[in-house]
């Protein structure tokens, strides 16, 4: 190829091989953030709810998520929760809910986005590999023909 379309190989393909970089690195960071931030939201929703006394085995099925379990020992007598400590549960499980949620649109959506940018990366950077890429041609001395060598 002529010593222009080269250069144009190489305007396209160093850009690419950065915006695959980057969708790794954005792909890889937005899986790695969701569980740490859920991690995070449950260790905060049990030290709350230790704080206001609630009963040990209700702080562990909140942070389970058993629902149902928790319900059944709310409206049960053994042992008693007064509404102080059911709105400090029904609290927690709102939060966990709410950041189990949001925390998968940010998977979906980040993670997502960074699939497509890095497809389009490649496609972008196989262009510019091709005009980059030099050829073994023949070509004819009395007519100037080219023929690939391969």
């Amino acid at each position: 190829m002529s010593g222009p379309v080269v250069f144009i190989g190489f305007v396209i393909l160093i850009p690419c091989i950065l915006g695959v970089l980057f969708s790794a690195f954005l792909f890889f960071s937005s899986v790695l953030s969701a569980g740490s931030n859920g991690a995070q939201t449950r260790t905060e929703a049990e030290t709350e709810m230790r704080d206001h006394e609630v009963p040990e085995r209700t702080i562990q099925a909140v942070i389970q998520g058993r629902d149902s379990d928790v319900e059944e020992q709310m409206r049960s007598e053994d042992p008693f929760i007064p509404e102080v400590q059911k709105s400090w549960i029904r609290n927690a499980q709102r939060k966990i809910r709410e950041n189990n949620t949001g925390t998968g649109l940010g998977v979906i959506f980040g993670g997502g986005f960074a699939v497509v940018t890095g497809i389009a990366s490649m496609v972008g950077g196989l262009l510019g590999w091709l005009l980059v890429m030099k050829k073994r041609v023949l070509q004819c001395g009395t007519c100037g023909a080219v023929v690939n060598a391969s």
